[in-house]
Order: C-alpha cells, then structure tokens, then sequence
C-alpha cells in the first residue's frame, strides 16, 4: 500500500516534470538569435550621390559586404546584430 501511495503523489510531479520539459523544446528554437537580410543603400550625407565602395560589417565579425555602383549593399545578420559602415573618402572619384 505504501509503494502505491509514493507511484501516485509521483505522477502529477513527473507530469508537470515532462510538461516543462515539452515547453522548453519548444521555445529553444526561438531563444536563439534568427537571423534576416538586411537590404539597403548608403548615401552622401551632402548630395544624396550613391557611395559604392563602402565597407558593412557585421560588428564583432568578418561577416560583410560592400557596397555595389549604386551603393547598394546586403547582409545577412541576427536581428539584434550591429552594422559597422566604413568608407574611405579618397576611393570617390
């Protein structure tokens, strides 16, 4: 009678148990960091002119591009990632 008493005060704690356990795997692939292109077009601050040649770095990474003629650049980086734009003012001509 005892070992029944312990089995059945021991199946709420093991269904709640699995129960986390479920939600967890479920939401884990959300914790991770998704990750989106992101399009877009550098500028003159002064004449709107397109600047190719401008380097876009994911920040604390290699990952990058740079800009096209038309200064047009895309990059794939997680949602919460910082963009490190540099240009060499000598490289427009």
């Amino acid at each position: 009678m005892n070992g029944q008493k312990i089995e059945s005060k021991m199946e709420p704690v093991i269904s709640r148990l699995l129960l986390v356990l479920i939600l967890f795997m479920a939401l884990l692939p959300k914790a991770r960091a998704q990750e989106i292109q992101i399009n877009g077009k550098v500028v003159s601050a002064t004449d709107s002119e397109p600047l190719p040649g401008v380097s876009v770095v994911l920040k604390g990474t290699t990952t990058g591009s740079t800009t096209d003629i038309n200064g047009e650049f895309s990059v794939v980086a997680p949602a919460d990632g910082v963009l490190i734009f540099s240009w060499n003012d000598n490289a427009r001509g």
